[in-house]
């Protein structure tokens, strides 16, 4: 059923669902003010928690599979890179440096990795790359013109935004996680595509 939540005088965009379906994160704007914050408010309504508040823009939030952690793309040290932040409350910690990060980022099933697009270094293109958490690696899965990565429930597959097809019109497609093979085309048509999402897993 609809419910309109009531955010107060922030002007509230980006929502991100917790795992467990009781809070939702969003990046809200107060009136006057310059840059965006992230916030918690419970699923259910209530006041809104303000979870960062610093200079440069806070913006989409994206939850830890255990919904301990809240990931969000932030301006506060110069271009943007993935921080973090307790969803509980508490200290910023800074994740990426030099991620040419595009969009937001998306937390694999596992709560080890972490997927995001960025600009191919040197160029106007782009790729989805994969970053695994505490000191791990970051690799490129698709280097195609794609962006706007979603994990399946059971982290083996990714679906993307692509141009891989020629033209300016985005397409939808599925990859292997793994390596980026395993290409399977989901819409061909003369709209532009995006914002792949899968259905929860049982």
């Amino acid at each position: 059923m609809e419910r309109q939540l009531d955010t107060g005088d922030l002007a509230a965009s980006s929502p991100a669902f917790s795992p467990d379906g009781a809070s939702i994160a969003f990046e809200g704007r107060a009136p006057g003010a310059g840059d965006t914050d992230v916030y918690v408010i419970p699923a259910a309504g209530g006041a809104p928690t303000p979870l960062t508040v610093a200079g440069g823009d806070d913006a989409g939030p994206a939850w830890s599979p255990d919904g301990s952690t809240i990931y969000f793309v932030s301006t506060r040290s110069g271009a943007y890179e993935v921080h973090s932040v307790p969803a509980a409350g508490g200290p910023v910690t800074k994740v990426t440096t030099g991620s040419r990060i595009i969009g937001r980022p998306v937390v694999g099933p596992g709560g080890d990795r972490l997927y995001f697009a960025r600009t191919r270094a040197g160029s106007s293109g782009t790729e989805v790359v994969r970053l695994v958490l505490d000191g791990g690696a970051l690799e490129v899965v698709s280097s195609q013109g794609d962006s706007e990565p979603a994990v399946s429930p059971s982290g083996e597959r990714i679906a993307m935004r692509s141009l891989r097809y020629g033209g300016t019109n985005a397409e939808l497609v599925v990859v292997d996680e793994a390596d980026g093979g395993g290409e399977t085309r989901l819409t061909n048509d003369p709209a532009s595509d995006g914002m792949p999402a899968f259905a929860p897993g049982p």
